[in-house]
């Protein structure tokens, strides 16, 4: 056999492990890429209780909470934030959302968990035309 065979072989059976790789990795993402970008309930005691309908729980040291506070600050959608590991009382509310890390927004009767600029933006439009 030839060197350009060799080489013809080596590319094909390249091409070959790495779209195997690709669909291997694609498998592995899709339960998360079919999950929604947030959830829905009655978050109304809370909202009434801050008197306002977006809930920011975050903490000091979060970069995706400060980028969630800064999308929503850039956006003019004002806010109360609720630190996760701040007082009792605010833990307490943070536990109440049965919900694992930060940030976690509350827009209405929606709940967003993690950094999803569009989520947040089009809870906030859905909020506005309710």
């Amino acid at each position: 056999m030839s060197l350009k065979t060799h080489l013809k072989s080596g590319l094909v059976y390249l091409g070959i492990f790495a779209g195997c790789a690709g669909l291997g990795w694609a498998a592995v993402q899709l339960p998360h890429w079919l999950e929604p970008n947030y959830s829905t309930g009655d978050f109304s005691a809370l909202q009434s209780r801050f008197d306002t309908p977006v809930i920011l729980f975050g903490t000091s040291w979060c970069p995706y909470c400060a980028k969630t506070r800064d999308l929503l600050r850039q956006n003019q959608i004002p806010f109360h934030e609720i630190d996760a590991e701040g007082s009792a009382d605010e833990q307490d509310a943070y536990r109440q959302m049965n919900t694992k890390g930060v940030p976690v927004l509350v827009i209405g009767d929606r709940k967003i968990d993690g950094y999803r600029p569009e989520a947040i933006l089009e809870a906030y439009r859905h909020l506005q035309d309710s």
